[in-house]
Formats: structure tokens, sequence, C-alpha cells
């Protein structure tokens, strides 16, 4: 599989635009950037089969209107963060920009164990609640897109803002740093890592 990481600026969201090695299918994940803005990097796009929200918090849906009307994708969400798309205190577009911005709702509500195929290819969802309750990972056994769970040298989301929870939070931590095998760590916020660098990073919740 195929990423780009697509860091937009506002609010230092990661958007991700994942292909299959054939370049056949593509999804985007958590949209903060314009398509005209991933155009003129990588030109022409593969046809967009579904957008996916690694959770509800508007920093990683600011252009999905934008990317919704260009693709006719269907959006998917962890279903604990379905009302993020309807409620702007949820989203916390109310809290952080002073708006009432809300979408349609979700096409699909992702649960554990549900996949997302990109192309030929299938990413699985791993629901991970503490930073939000829908918050969710997807993983291929290679990548391993972390929204804001889990960020690279040690850090991790929030959870002071609507559908936060600590005690849930170092679950998920420990669940991630669980698994075996080596993987890319792509995050919500700021650089990729590697599942071995942050094990040695969170050694003490292992």
């Amino acid at each position: 599989m195929r990423v780009h990481c697509l860091y937009a600026g506002s609010y230092a969201a990661n958007t991700y635009l994942l292909t299959d090695d054939a370049g056949t299918g593509a999804i985007l994940v958590d949209p903060a950037i314009s398509p005209a803005a991933v155009t003129a990097r990588l030109g022409a796009l593969p046809p967009v089969a579904a957008i996916v929200l690694t959770h509800g918090h508007f920093d990683h849906m600011l252009t999905l209107r934008e990317w919704r009307r260009l693709t006719g994708a269907p959006v998917a969400i962890g279903a604990p963060d379905a009302a993020a798309l309807t409620d702007p205190h949820v989203s916390c577009y109310r809290t952080f920009l002073g708006t009432d911005t809300v979408f349609a709702p979700a096409d699909r509500l992702l649960s554990e164990g549900d996949t997302v195929a990109v192309g030929t290819e299938q990413l699985h969802v791993l629901l991970l609640p503490g930073h939000t309750r829908g918050s969710l990972a997807l993983d291929d056994g290679t990548l391993l897109l972390t929204g804001d769970t889990l960020f690279a040298g040690g850090g991790y989301g929030r959870t002071d803002l609507p559908g936060g929870e600590p005690a849930a939070l170092v679950s998920s931590l420990r669940r991630l740093l669980s698994l075996s095998g080596e993987r890319r760590v792509l995050p919500g916020h700021g650089e990729e890592s590697t599942l071995s660098a942050e094990k040695a990073t969170f050694y003490n919740l292992m």
C-alpha cells in the first residue's frame, strides 16, 4: 500500500491519501487540506472510494465538505463519534472556531473488526476510545494510522474534550503497543514514527 502524508498547516493536522500498490483505488483519511492543494502536489488522483475520519474533531474534517462534493465518496467514522458530524459541540467547531458548522451524517459507521477497502487491499479498523469515544486506527500490518491516539515520541491525544476519557486512552495505548510486528506509525499530527520506537518510549505501559 502506498501512502502520501499531506500536511495542511492549519492546526498541524495530517491528511493521508492511501492507494493500493496497483494505483487503482484510493481512500482519504482526515481531510484537512483542500483538493486543489493535493492535486497541485500529486497531480491527477485515482478515484477516491471513501473518506475516513479517525475521530470526530473539527481539525480532521476542515475540508470534508469540499472532498465529499468533489469525489462523491462515502464518509466513514467510528460509530461512537457519529454525532460529531451533526453537533458542533461534539466536533469542537463551536469551542475552537466559534461556529456551528455541521455536516450530513456519515454514510458508514465503523466498528471494531471492520475493514476498509483501498483498491485491492484492506485496512482493519481498531476502535480505540480515549481521545474521543469513537477514535480508531487503521492497520494493514505494515502501516498504522493512529489519529490522535498515538503521536511520535511518546505523545498522545488530550482527554479534556467531549468524549475524552483518560483511563480508556491508557487502555487504547496499551493495545497499540501490544501489536506484534513492525509498522510505520502515521499519526494525526506531527512526524511519523515506528511501532518499535513507540514501544521503547512507552516501556512503562507495556
